[in-house]
């Protein structure tokens, strides 16, 4: 199955209100895992932010997947941009993995003005494309089949411009079977907090 992968960074400190707090980090690693073991995930493709993206791509290599990277522009840039920019310690994990993906020939910059949300937006379109072209070489009968998502979010759309949840609803009409990691705790019905 190969696995497209979108999700939020960790929250910028004091953000309110807050999507993916750096203390629910281990929690969420542990929930892409299970996500990723029911969906089958042979290949991964996603971005290398911190948060979702750098959590999937190194439980991914943990289990001996493919992990396929796609950067809107320079991974210099993006490392100023959208790992180091927020807390956690998140530079070396990203340049070993962006090392990892250059050696195999799985790491595709795209050549974006630096920090546009169309820069973003297309890694993003480019992020279903790579996922769909795989899906298609590995189950050319059937690329749906072969097609997956997952989603590391708080379970809502920020807005109308939220990247996560329009790749997740790209996904969807796609046909791809969309797992989802929730990176807040559930509340229950009766307001208690369920991990």
């Amino acid at each position: 199955m190969i696995v497209a992968v979108a999700g939020r960074r960790i929250d910028a400190s004091g953000a309110q209100p807050p999507r993916f707090p750096l203390g629910r980090r281990q929690q969420t690693a542990h929930t892409i895992a299970a996500a990723l073991e029911r969906l089958g995930a042979t290949t991964i493709v996603s971005s290398a932010a911190c948060g979702a993206d750098l959590l999937t791509l190194r439980v991914a290599r943990e289990h001996g997947l493919r992990r396929r990277i796609i950067l809107p522009y320079r991974a210099e840039w993006f490392l100023d941009d959208s790992v180091t920019d927020r807390p956690g310690r998140w530079k070396s994990l990203y340049w070993s993995l962006i090392e990892e993906a250059r050696a195999s020939d799985d790491l595709l910059t795209l050549d974006f003005p630096r920090g546009s949300d169309d820069a973003f937006r297309s890694a993003n379109e480019m992020i279903v494309s790579e996922a769909q072209r795989l899906a298609h070489e590995a189950s050319p009968s059937d690329p749906a089949a072969a097609l997956g998502g997952l989603i590391v979010w708080d379970g809502a759309p920020r807005g109308p411009d939220d990247v996560t949840a329009h790749l997740k609803e790209r996904l969807e009409h796609a046909g791809a079977r969309v797992e989802v990691a929730l990176t807040l705790p559930v509340r229950t019905r009766a307001g208690a907090l369920s991990r």
